[in-house]
Order: C-alpha cells, then sequence, then structure tokens
C-alpha cells in the first residue's frame, strides 16, 4: 500500500511539474502575443496618422490645382482678348497701308 501511495505521489508530482511547465509556456506565449498586439495597434495607429497627413496634403494640393486652374483660365482670356487687339490693329495697319 505504501509502494502505491508512493507512486500515485511521484505520479502526481511528476504531472504536477508537466503542468508548471506548460502553464510558463503559455504565460511566454501570451506575453508574446500581447507585445505583438501592442506593436499592432502602434502600427495602427501610426498609419492612421500617417493617412490622415496624406489627405491633408492631397486637399492642399487640389486646392492648389484649383487656383493655378483659375489663373491659367484668366492667362488664356488675356490672351485671347491681346489676339483679338493683335487682330484688328493689323487690321487697321493693313488698311492703313492701303489708304
Amino acid at each position: 500500500m505504501k509502494g502505491n501511495l508512493q507512486e500515485q505521489k511521484s505520479l502526481l508530482s511528476s504531472a504536477l511539474k508537466d503542468l508548471n511547465r506548460e502553464i510558463i509556456k503559455l504565460k511566454k506565449t501570451k506575453d508574446a502575443l500581447e507585445k505583438r498586439f501592442k506593436r499592432t495597434g502602434s502600427n495602427i495607429s501610426l498609419t492612421q496618422s500617417r493617412e490622415t497627413e496624406l489627405r491633408n496634403q492631397l486637399s492642399l494640393l487640389i486646392s492648389q490645382e484649383a487656383n493655378l486652374n483659375k489663373q491659367k483660365e484668366k492667362v488664356q482670356q488675356k490672351l485671347n482678348d491681346l489676339k483679338v487687339k493683335l487682330d484688328k490693329v493689323t487690321k487697321i495697319s493693313r488698311d492703313l497701308e492701303q489708304v
């Protein structure tokens, strides 16, 4: 009976050691996953910040493009007006030459 009790005690002790080893492995895995989770969260925050920054830059560029297009239209209109005036001056000059 005493041998049987010693044997059970030994088996239980061995099982406890195995469980403790497994618990330690699980804690290490948990810690590693928590660190990875924090890094991922940090990366997401950085990515979102970068996205916001890029969106702001894009909005600024779109605004600048619109302003440049307005300026281009004004310059084009002035060119057209000058062309009309130049055509009138050329016509007047030709008319005067014929006189």
